[in-house]
């Protein structure tokens, strides 16, 4: 899984692996373009989502 964060004006795409029984509660939904595809977990999930990371998070990109 990948996500892009921003924060006070700098972006991070960060990459993470979640327990593949997570994810399956949710629906892959379609973002943009059709090759842009990722899943909607609601804010009242994310500390469930949390818990259910595999390993490090990997910083990928950066930008300014």
């Amino acid at each position: 899984m990948e996500t892009v964060t921003l924060w006070r004006g700098v972006g991070y795409v960060t990459r993470f692996e979640v327990e593949k029984d997570f994810l399956d509660r949710y629906d892959v939904q379609q973002a943009g373009g059709q090759t842009i595809l990722e899943y909607w977990i609601p804010a009242e999930d994310l500390d469930d989502l949390n818990r259910h990371i595999v390993g490090l998070i990997e910083v990928v990109r950066e930008f300014r």
